[in-house]
């Protein structure tokens, strides 16, 4: 009975995070304009959170709990992203010429979204163990992380609303929360072996997200000459979640 009970609470914290998440992506779908200048100022936006969660929410953490291990997890997260594109349709080229260009900004999208609901998975795992230690303990995680995922709703959301397909934006929206409430069911089945990975979890997942970034968002972004505006919207999305970073537990 003490599993289920600890099933149930998880669940539930679990879905109340991925409810920001899909927040983020509602908001993201008001009133929006498509243009070019926007569809490389919201990568920019989407790369900038991408980054500062890598690094500050993700990588930090796994370094300071496995140290130099967590190399083998964050190439893990790279080779993973990296089949993932190798599965995505490409361009088409006749010499210098791109039959079709919004393939490449729908791949990038996709990338995108398939790193960020990478990301949820510890995210959700850390859920699941909180609230298996205690339920007060894990509603307070769960505020703290359903904070920070509003912007990462919006930075899945805004790629695909900017080339026209709000549809597609909210699903991945849901699905990336819903991706984190799956990973909070985790813990209670575990036991003791969920603090073990989560670690392992939180590098593979700042792996594919850098790899998307670098490989994928920037270059698209200064294809189209607007390096400049793509950059302001890279600053924006650092600082913005460096910012609800600060409200975590």
């Amino acid at each position: 009975m003490e599993v289920l009970e600890e099933l149930f609470q998880s669940a539930l914290n679990g879905l109340i995070a991925a409810a920001f998440t899909t927040l983020g992506g509602a908001i993201a779908l008001v009133g929006i304009r498509r243009s070019m200048r926007f569809v490389d100022t919201s990568l920019g936006f989407s790369a900038g959170v991408m980054l500062s969660v890598a690094f500050v929410e993700l990588l930090k953490p796994s370094v300071d709990t496995i140290g130099a291990h967590f190399v083998v997890s964050f190439l893990l997260g790279v080779l993973a992203v990296y089949a993932a594109d190798l599965l995505l349709p490409h361009d088409h080229m006749i010499g210098e010429v791109v039959l079709d260009d919004f393939r490449t900004r729908i791949r990038a999208s996709l990338l995108l979204a398939i790193a960020v609901v990478i990301h949820n998975f510890p995210e959700g795992l850390a859920i699941g163990s909180a609230t298996a230690v205690e339920y007060s303990l894990g509603s307070r995680v769960t505020l703290a992380i359903g904070i920070q995922d509003i912007p990462e709703g919006l930075a899945v959301a805004l790629p695909f609303i900017a080339i026209g397909r709000r549809g597609i934006a909210l699903l991945f929206a849901v699905a990336s929360g819903l991706s984190e409430a799956a990973m909070a069911l985790i813990p209670p089945l575990l036991g003791g072996l969920a603090p073990q990975l989560l670690p392992h979890l939180l590098s593979f997942s700042a792996g594919a997200m850098i790899y998307v970034v670098s490989h994928e968002v920037i270059p698209e972004t200064h294809n189209h000459g607007y390096e400049k505006e793509a950059t302001v919207g890279l600053l924006a999305g650092v600082v913005l979640a460096s910012l609800l970073g600060t409200l975590g537990v």
